[in-house]
Order: structure tokens, then sequence, then C-alpha cells
């Protein structure tokens, strides 16, 4: 397993948090958890979800695929998606 950090920007929080709920079966299905979602001290519509995955090759084919593209655009994602990848040390 391996935690994926996930920022960007989106025009309005409520309205991006709807699209990303509606997505919970595909997360699901590719055996992604969601850890939890932040927002950046004084931004909110600036946020981070943190989700573990099995692997990264199940996020990055997610991110790069079409159908994700146009989801985050109809949710309101506004920037780039930034993308980190870590393993636990403990």
């Amino acid at each position: 397993m391996v935690t994926v950090f996930i920022r960007h920007k989106v025009a309005d929080f409520d309205a991006w948090k709807k699209g990303y709920d509606a997505d919970s079966p595909t997360r699901d299905a590719a055996g992604i958890q969601e850890v939890g979602i932040y927002h950046e001290n004084g931004d909110t519509n600036m946020i981070m979800v943190v989700m573990s995955a099995p692997n990264a090759d199940v996020i990055n084919g997610m991110l790069s695929s079409p159908d994700m593209a146009e989801k985050m655009k109809n949710a309101g994602v506004i920037s780039p998606p930034e993308v980190w990848f870590g393993e636990s040390l403990g």
C-alpha cells in the first residue's frame, strides 16, 4: 500500500465535495481508501486529499484517464493536481 497526497485548488469546496463523493464507487472498486480531506489554513478552496491505494499505478492510471479529467473539471478543480506518494517508515 502507498499513501497518496493530492493537492489542488477548487472553485468552490462544497461543489467539489459533491462531485468527489459521487465518485466514491470508482475509488472503492480500485481499492482506494480515503484517509482525510484537508484545506489550507486561510483558503478553504485549496485542498489536499490523502488516500491509501494498493500501489502508485492505480492512482496514476486514474488521474491520467480522460474520464477523471472530465470529472475533476465538472467538480470545479481549477489547478493541476500536485501528487505525492509516500510509504510509511514505521
